[in-house]
């Protein structure tokens, strides 16, 4: 028998991530009374309510609560997460993360100090292995445009990380049947890194190679006028996208040289891009070949974007770009 842990993300240490249930749905699908012991629930946080902690539908949650500025820190949260299992006493056991940047540090940097423990991580779907305590796991390879499956081989400690992305569940409140607040021991110490504060980047300041989402504008925008720049301006804002273009864009004087996308430019791999204005041309789409999802808007149905795009839409880009800018406000103000 083993037991399924499961490291609770919370928004600033302050309230549970909606990925805690996308968590919770993974691990409770796993669950076979002759195969898994207990479901349990870490929460390492700064001020989650009493009430959240002990409605969340765990066989055992057990928490502790730190400063805020402790909480920023991976080394805190990995030595209270080293701490926590010790208290466990878990001699077989699955642990579920996110795979956020931050926890996912902690989930490897954890693994490492376990005994006869091994990792995968960025997990898009978990399903029973063919022995008794192993899992199946599939990730995706060569840049999405291939799945593979893996198994672990006789590991105690089993430490998965799961894409954001297919975390996804309803919100479930039910009485834990035990609720455990675990003493912060070490607090105070003076410690090698210290919190110092964050701060939001604005679109402008985000690279291109590095942006989750990215705007390419083309020759369509040209002589669309203030309000379709303004309006381009403002949809940025809202996704925090920085603004590129293609070759023609920069050639006209619309973006600056740097922010050329494509062959002659540069190479992106977000997950969003949105082209406006964009006729696709070969050099320009071997810029966005690393791109996740595309979303085109151009008056031509012909042009060669929309072969390359999730989502085309044809019309004048100053119509679609105003529309997209309020339903984005509407949803923002929600």
């Amino acid at each position: 028998m083993q037991n399924i842990v499961c490291f609770i993300p919370s928004q600033n240490g302050l309230r549970l991530h909606k990925y805690a249930w996308g968590l919770y749905k993974t691990a409770k699908k796993l669950c076979h009374p002759e195969k898994i012991g207990s479901l349990v629930a870490v929460v390492i946080h700064a001020g989650v309510s009493e009430k959240d902690l002990h409605e969340l539908p765990f066989d055992e949650v057990h928490h502790v609560q730190v400063e805020a500025d402790d909480w920023q820190l991976a080394d805190i949260q990995l030595e209270l997460a080293e701490e926590v299992l010790q208290r466990l006493h878990i001699a077989k056991g699955t642990y579920l993360f996110v795979s956020t940047p931050f926890y996912q540090e902690i989930a490897v940097r954890l693994s490492m100090r376990m005994p006869d423990a091994s990792i995968i991580t960025n997990v898009l779907e978990m399903k029973n292995g063919k022995t008794d305590d192993g899992w199946l796991v599939k990730r995706s390879v060569f840049q999405d445009k291939a799945h593979e499956w893996l198994d672990f081989r006789g590991a105690q400690h089993k430490f998965i990380t799961m894409l954001p992305e297919v975390l996804y569940g309803e919100e479930r409140k039910e009485a834990a049947r035990k609720v455990e607040q675990v003493p912060f021991l070490s607090a105070g110490r003076r410690r090698a890194i210290a919190y110092l504060g964050e701060f939001t980047l604005h679109a402008n300041d985000v690279k291109l190679t590095e942006a989750r989402c990215v705007i390419g504008i083309g020759r369509g925008v040209q002589g669309s006028g203030p309000p379709t720049f303004e309006a381009i301006s403002r949809l940025a804002d809202l996704l925090n996208a920085p603004i590129g273009g293609s070759k023609v864009a920069d050639e006209l004087g619309l973006i600056p040289r740097e922010k050329r996308i494509g062959s002659s430019g540069q190479a992106i791999e977000a997950d969003i891009y949105i082209a406006i204005g964009i006729s696709g041309s070969s050099q320009h789409l071997a810029g966005i070949a690393g791109v996740k999802h595309v979303i085109a808007i151009n008056h031509d149905s012909a042009a060669p974007i929309f072969s390359r795009c999730d989502l085309g839409i044809i019309g004048d880009c100053k119509d679609a770009v105003r529309l997209l800018v309020n339903a984005l406000e509407r949803k923002e103000g929600e």
